[in-house]
């Protein structure tokens, strides 16, 4: 429903302008003459006028008869509406006259009758816009010819400094461009960002603009506010030809725009090959840096453009130069996958093992986006398959951790330890345990992971499998001669935490290879206690059907069923009831389970125990 409202608000907008475009005073309330002159009808606003009309009665818009017929070119109404005396410099709300609306739709003989009548050629609208600004932005040749002719300011700005010549230049009417240098517009003047006729026509490819601009003795070095050049806004937007157009000018090739970009790097970021050999060409510096340490080898690596990489390369590009944070081109080319940068850097003699800030190699950072054939080339060109990362993490343990088998593998037959431990004893087998990649899993069992290794905290790779309910893992581990009953730094065991957190097919896959269903973690619980405590009645079900103790009791004297009892989960009391749970067991502190359950309000289980031969 809301993208439909939007479609049809789009649509709203869409008539809107359109109506707007038929006349900008349609909405407005019109006297009987000016619709008259709106629509054209002569006849009938030559009888209005012999009847006394008011001529220069406005509507609502400010508008007249005669600014409406100007604005929709109706010629012989303008010039009846003139001989009646109609004001020909009478302004509408927004500043407009009869004059800015002809030109501004290209109606040149209005315009020329509306001249003759004496309209002011300089007047502006609210905006600081002329008549001769506005039929110029539209590329109305005859209109401008015109004007200028009338004497109208070729120079005069807008409010944001847009001048006749820069809006001309920016739509690539060179026509209206050669007539305004031909009227001697100030070729060189600058918008209130700092942007000439050249800047702006550069920027938009308008290549015979561009050149009579140049032609027209334009500065083709003059810079905007952010240090942009018609060179570098050219080669950003990949104007290849207007790019060989102010080259040829002499523009500077090496100028410095905002945070040190040059017109290379722009061109190499966005991967525009022919601007790049042709800056090249004109001693552009190919080892220039930004602030932040890019090279225009570094931008066009990170993105892919393996052809300018060769072309940078050829001009003597230093492959291994590093960013500010520490990054190499083959870096960032191997992060991202781009397999023939990488092999065309190699190929460059890049450094394969070069390191980043944080310790990171170009196969670590291949490894853990899965880039397959990024890696293999890597590998081949003898990078460390065991280079660590400040934290210990390498290659392999990355690529495990995501689930890329393929790169694991690789890394596998190219000799990386498949025990190597992060700092906080990560492995690879723990890191696929954890997130459920079975085959990684199972390629790290053939490659010999110890399945048993341990974290810091304890924890297993089992541990983590179970916890998260993965169970083909956890059988995998199993079948691997994973310990079963391997606890962590809590106590905890794979079957207690697979018991805690509900994973039931886990649970009975621990069971059936005789897990401890009796252990104790450090505060006493066992995975019975914790099933009850948390309400999952199958696995309470299938622990007692294991023979668990239900009347084990933790370290504050609570069992399985005051837990449940307290919480009310009444499917797992019935269950320890009929276990033969002590339904009168008191905790430490006397409390019972028949007392916690009355406390809560849980009046189900309540009547349960009672039943149960529980006592207050």
């Amino acid at each position: 429903m809301i993208r439909l409202q939007k479609h049809i608000q789009v649509l709203a907008i869409l008539l809107a302008l359109v109506c707007a475009s038929t006349s900008t005073w349609a909405d407005a309330e019109k006297s009987d003459l000016i619709k008259a002159a709106q629509d054209g009808n002569l006849s009938r606003v030559e009888a209005l006028i012999a009847a006394k009309a008011d001529v220069n009665e406005k509507n609502a818009n400010g508008a007249t008869a005669l600014i409406v017929a100007a604005e929709n070119g109706h010629l012989e109404v303008v010039r009846a509406l003139i001989a009646a005396k109609a004001d020909v410099n009478v302004n509408a709300n927004k500043g407009y006259t009869a004059l800015y609306m002809a030109s501004q739709n290209g109606h040149q003989e209005v315009v020329r009758a509306l001249i003759a009548a004496k309209a002011y050629v300089n007047a502006r609208m609210g905006d600081g816009a002329t008549a001769l600004i506005i039929a110029s932005q539209n590329g109305h040749l005859e209109v401008v010819w015109a004007l200028i002719a009338a004497k109208a300011d070729v120079n005069v700005k807008t409010d944001k400094g847009y001048t006749a010549l820069y809006m001309a230049s920016q739509n690539g009417h060179e026509e209206v461009v050669r007539a305004l240098i031909a009227a001697k517009a100030d070729v060189n003047a600058q918008d209130d960002n700092g942007f000439t006729a050249l800047i702006i026509a550069s920027q938009e490819g308008h290549e015979e603009v561009v050149r009579a601009l140049i032609a027209a003795k334009a500065e083709v070095n003059v810079k905007a506010d952010k240090g942009y050049t018609a060179l570098f806004v050219a080669s950003q937007k990949s104007h290849q030809e207007v790019v060989r157009a102010l080259i040829a000018a002499k523009a500077e090739v090496n100028v410095k725009a905002e945070k040190g970009y040059t017109a290379l790097i722009m061109a190499s970021q966005n991967g525009q090959l022919e601007v790049v050999k042709a800056l090249i060409a004109a001693k552009a510096e190919v080892n220039v840096k930004t602030d932040e340490g890019y090279t225009a080898l570094y931008m066009a690596s990170q993105n892919g453009y393996e052809e300018v990489v060769q072309a940078l390369i050829a001009a003597k590009a230093e492959v291994n130069v590093k960013t500010d944070k520490g990054y190499t081109a083959l870096y960032m080319a191997s992060q991202n996958g781009h397999e023939e940068v990488v092999q065309t850097l190699i190929a460059a003699k890049a450094d394969v093992n070069a390191k980043m800030g944080e310790g990171a190699t170009a196969l670590i950072m291949a490894s853990q986006n899965g880039h397959l054939e990024v890696v293999k080339a890597l590998i081949a060109a003898k990078a460390d398959a065991n280079a660590k990362m400040g934290d210990g993490a390498t290659a392999l343990i990355m690529a495990s951790q995501n689930g890329h088998l393929e790169v694991v593998k690789a890394l596998i037959a190219a000799k990386a330890d498949v025990n190597a431990k992060k700092g906080d004893g990560y492995t690879a087998l723990i890191m696929a345990s954890q997130n459920s990649h079975k085959e990684v899993v199972q390629a790290l069992i053939v490659a010999k992971a110890d399945v048993n290794a341990k974290m810091g905290d304890g924890a297993t790779a089992l541990i983590f499998a179970a916890e998260n309910g993965h169970e083909e893992v956890v059988r995998a581990l199993i079948a691997a001669k994973a310990d079963v009953d391997a606890k962590d730094a809590d106590g905890f065991t794979a079957l207690m935490m697979a018991s805690q957190k509900g994973k039931l097919e886990v649970v009975k896959a621990l069971i059936a290879v005789r897990a401890d269903v009796d252990v104790k973690d450090a505060d006493g619980f066992t995975a019975l206690i914790l099933a009850a405590e948390n309400g999952h009645q199958a696995m309470v079900q299938s622990l007692i059907n294991a023979k668990a103790d239900v009347n084990a009791k933790n370290s504050y004297g609570a069992t399985a069923l005051i837990f449940a009892a307290e919480n009310g989960h009444e499917e797992v009391v019935r269950a320890l009831i009929a276990a033969k749970a002590d339904v009168n067991v008191k905790a430490d502190k006397g409390y019972t389970a028949l007392m916690m359950a009355t406390l809560n309000g849980h009046r189900v289980v309540v009547q349960l125990l009672k039943m149960a031969g529980a006592v207050d």
